[in-house]
């Protein structure tokens, strides 16, 4: 699965990543500073105690015993064993050096433990500070672990308070999916609240429109059934048979008409589910010819060159955008013929005519005009052709090649 990099999630926690890494800084920078505080006072403490050993066995003849027991009243434990000693300062660090006429004082930090070094005419010894604070100090690592805590609940915290927003983003594609029915209200008083609850409004309102829209398209599909009827009951009165049938044909016209558009309502408001089916591509044409109903001399201005293959398709709505495309062919067209050429991955419609100025895209755009100040426009045709070829997962490309337009549905 791929992670999207711009993603608000992926963000915030690359922010709480960066938070918690600089505190993890500032309190080992804090630690490691006070740890030098630490040492530096642990230096201060004992380095007059050193010179006071060093000053009693050079005038009073201390031994080494008594001098490790004055040492212990200051909290400095003498390491006996030498093997030990020598172990010890190789894996240590070296803080600092006092060197004077009396000895040589080292500072060394292992595992978190304070040694000194004492090095001199009278004494070479190696102590332990058992005064000095080992590792973090513990008010600061309580700091350091409530700061983490309330660093994790805080992360955890705004990540549930951007959850709205996937169900918001959920529903959004639901409905640009089709699903007029989603409720997207919220009771919460924050933004992304406010901007669910004016999704929920927009969702309302297009619902509002649309039914007001298919109420509208099914009346007046309905009213013009009514005269339609009565015309061609009308029409078996007509003695005149060329005449007769000319009106027969126009009605029929007119009643393929308002299936379409009832068709169209449907695949509009999408409540028309795609049903896919293997049909051969010469059925098709033929289906698509034939409610163009045209005359027979146009019949023969068109000229179909296929191979007879099947395709996968919603048998109504592909017959429409063929007619249609049919259509716009025979009516643009400057002379010749309308050709069909077919092969397994494209269906081409060729026609004679000037090249089509402008990009097509801009064509595809219901009742598209290019000059505003021509009356000639493109209306549904090529927009109802893009849809239905969309829902096919079919292309539809423009290209114009020697004086011919080629419109080309390719799978």
């Amino acid at each position: 699965m791929s992670i999207n990099r711009d993603s608000i999630a992926i963000k915030i926690a690359s922010i709480f990543i960066v938070s918690f890494s600089l505190i993890l800084f500032f309190f080992y920078y804090y630690s490691y500073n006070q740890k030098q505080i630490e040492i530096f006072k642990a230096k201060d403490r004992h380095i007059k105690t050193i010179y006071s050993a060093m000053w009693l066995m050079h005038r009073h003849n201390q031994s080494v015993e008594e001098i490790n027991r004055f040492f212990a009243d200051f909290g400095l434990s003498a390491v006996m064993d030498k093997k030990k000693r020598l172990e010890i300062i190789s894996e240590s660090k070296k803080w600092f050096e006092i060197e004077s006429k009396k000895a040589v004082v080292n500072v060394y930090e292992n595992n978190g433990e304070l040694y000194i070094s004492i090095k001199g005419r009278y004494l070479d010894m190696l102590y332990r500070d058992d005064a000095f604070k080992k590792g973090m100090n513990g008010n600061l690592l309580l700091l350091l672990i409530g700061a983490t805590l309330v660093l994790i609940l805080t992360y955890f915290w705004v990540i549930k308070s951007l959850y709205p927003l996937k169900i918001l983003q959920e529903k959004i594609r639901r409905f640009a999916d089709g699903d007029m029915e989603i409720e997207s209200r919220s009771e919460k008083k924050d933004e992304i609240a406010e901007v669910a609850n004016e999704f929920d409004r927009a969702v309302k309102k297009i619902n509002s429109l649309l039914r007001s829209r298919r109420f509208f398209l099914r009346s007046i599909m309905h009213e013009l059934k009514t005269p339609i009827t009565k015309g061609r009951i009308t029409i078996e009165m007509i003695e005149n048979g060329k005449q007769k049938d000319r009106l027969e044909n126009l009605f029929l016209r007119l009643e393929s008409l308002i299936s379409e558009f009832a068709t169209i309502e449907q695949f509009e408001s999408k409540n028309y589910k795609i049903r896919l089916e293997k049909l051969k591509i010469s059925e098709l044409l033929s289906s698509a010819i034939e409610r163009l109903m045209l005359e027979d001399s146009q019949k023969s201005e068109i000229e179909i060159c296929c191979e007879d293959i099947n395709l996968e398709v919603d048998r109504e709505f592909f017959i429409l955008a063929l007619k249609n495309l049919l259509d716009n062919a025979i009516k643009y067209k400057k002379g010749g013929v309308v050709k069909i050429e077919c092969s397994s991955n494209s269906i081409d419609i060729i026609t004679d005519g000037e090249k089509i100025e402008g990009d097509i895209d801009d064509y595809f755009t219901p009742f598209y005009k290019r000059d505003i100040k021509s009356n000639n426009q493109m209306g549904l045709g090529l927009y109802i052709i893009k849809n239905i070829l969309d829902e096919h997962n079919f292309r539809l490309e423009y290209r114009h090649n020697g004086e011919k337009n080629i419109f080309s549905i390719k799978s």
